[in-house]
C-alpha cells in the first residue's frame, strides 16, 4: 500500500469513529461556590508591591546591622515586582527578624465560628532549618488572641530549606473563636539563620462549598486535589443519568480537578482553584 492510500485509509477509520460518537452530548461542567472565588485575601500587601506598606519591621531595626540581620524588600518575587527579603547570620539566629501587621477584620464579632487557613509562597535556602516544629522555619503566622491576650489559636505556615526554590506552604485550617478580638500576623525567619524570600502571603476563609453540575451522558466522577487525593468518587453511575448534582466542602489553598466520564469512556476534566 502505497502512503497516499495509507494515510486516505488511516483518515476515513477516524472519521468513522468519530462518528460513532455524533450522538454522545459532550459533557458539561459548571461549579459554583459559597463563598465565591476567588476568596477574599484579609492580608494588607500580601505580596509586597506597596514596598513595606501595612507592615512593620520586628525586632530592634536600628539594632539590625550589629545583630546580624536585614529585612528588606526584593525583586526576586514569585510572581509580581516584590517580595520579602530576610538575611540573618547564626548570631541573629534567635531575634526572629521579619514583619508584621495586624489585620483589622478579626475583631469584628462576625469571625467567630468561621475558619480560616494561611499560606504563603517561600523560597529558602540551605542554611534554614526548622528543627523546632511548626513554630521555626522560614513562613508566616498568624495569632488569633483574647482581648486580655491570654488566650490565642494559631496558623503556622513555614518549612526549613526549599533549596532555593519557591514551594507554597500552607497551614492547617483553624476555626475563629467568639474570644477571638486581636490578631497579629508576622512573616520572616523564627529561630533559625539563612536567606530567605517571601512572597503572596493570603489568609482567607478555610473552606468553600463547590457545587458541581455536569450535563451529558456521564458515568462516574472523581474530584481529586493537586496531590492526587480524592475528595469525591461518585462510582459508577446509572446508564440513565444525563444529570449529576453534588455539593462538596473543599479546603481552601489547593487547586482540584473534576474528572467526568462519559458513556464512551471519554474524561471530561475542569480545574477549580479554591484560594
Amino acid at each position: 500500500m502505497n502512503k497516499y492510500l495509507h494515510s486516505l485509509v488511516a483518515g476515513l477509520a477516524l472519521c468513522i469513529a468519530a462518528g460513532s460518537n455524533l450522538s454522545a452530548a459532550p459533557l458539561e461542567i459548571t461549579v459554583s461556590s459559597i463563598p465565591s472565588l476567588p476568596l477574599e485575601n484579609l492580608v494588607r500587601n500580601g505580596g509586597f508591591e506597596e514596598g513595606m506598606k501595612n507592615w512593620t519591621i520586628s525586632g530592634q531595626p536600628e539594632k539590625a546591622e550589629e545583630q546580624g540581620w536585614k529585612v528588606e524588600i526584593s525583586k526576586d518575587a514569585y510572581q509580581g515586582d516584590a517580595a520579602l527579603h530576610i538575611l540573618a547570620e547564626k548570631k541573629a539566629a534567635g531575634k526572629t527578624p521579619g514583619v508584621w501587621q495586624t489585620p483589622g477584620i478579626f475583631t469584628a464579632p462576625s469571625v467567630a465560628g468561621k475558619s480560616y487557613i494561611l499560606s504563603c509562597m517561600v523560597k529558602a535556602g540551605n542554611g534554614v532549618t526548622n528543627v523546632g516544629g511548626i513554630y521555626c522555619g522560614a513562613g508566616s503566622s498568624m495569632s488569633l488572641y483574647s482581648s486580655d491576650w491570654k488566650q490565642s489559636v494559631r496558623l503556622h505556615a513555614r518549612t526549613s530549606s526549599t533549596n532555593n526554590k519557591w514551594v507554597r506552604v500552607i497551614s492547617k485550617p483553624v476555626e475563629a473563636k467568639d474570644w477571638c478580638k486581636n490578631v497579629q500576623l508576622s512573616a520572616g525567619l523564627a529561630y533559625t539563620a539563612g536567606e530567605v524570600w517571601i512572597d503572596d502571603i493570603r489568609v482567607t476563609e478555610a473552606y468553600a462549598n463547590l457545587a458541581i453540575n455536569i450535563k451529558g451522558d456521564v458515568r462516574q466522577v472523581i474530584v481529586e486535589d493537586e496531590t492526587g487525593s480524592i475528595l469525591l468518587d461518585s462510582g459508577p453511575l446509572a446508564e440513565s443519568t444525563t444529570k449529576y448534582s453534588k455539593e462538596v466542602k473543599a479546603e481552601a489553598a489547593h487547586t482540584y480537578t473534576i474528572k467526568a466520564l462519559d458513556k464512551d469512556g471519554a474524561i471530561t476534566k475542569k480545574n477549580v482553584v479554591v484560594d
